[in-house]
């Protein structure tokens, strides 16, 4: 299971123990490539859990259990990372008028 901790002070997800299973379940493909760090969210839209991952290999694997909760790529949709953190898994970005809207009114201030 790849190296997870939990962000102090921030309540976990409500499926906390079924992420925990999908990130057991992630293998680590031999060889490999460079570690990177993920990070989770909770219903509230904050991180409250990281994981420290290997490759795309695992990366991918975990994604197909993460969305099967719920849980999906932000990055993909073009969401700013943290410093120093490769992927968000979270509800997704609300992608209709008004959610862009206030996303962009939010960027400014």
């Amino acid at each position: 299971m790849p190296k997870t901790g939990l962000v102090v002070g921030v309540p976990p997800h409500e499926k906390d123990s079924d992420i925990i299973k999908a990130l057991a379940a992630a293998k680590r493909k031999l060889g490999g490539s460079s570690d990177a760090v993920i990070a989770i969210k909770n219903e509230a839209g904050a991180i409250y859990r990281y994981a420290v991952i290997n490759g795309i290999h695992q990366e991918m694997h975990l994604a197909e259990r993460l969305e099967d909760l719920g849980l999906l790529d932000e990055t993909e949709q073009g969401a700013r990372r943290p410093k120093g953190v490769w992927t968000v898994f979270g509800r997704g970005r609300d992608l209709s008028l008004k959610g862009i809207l206030a996303e962009h009114q939010a960027s400014k201030r």
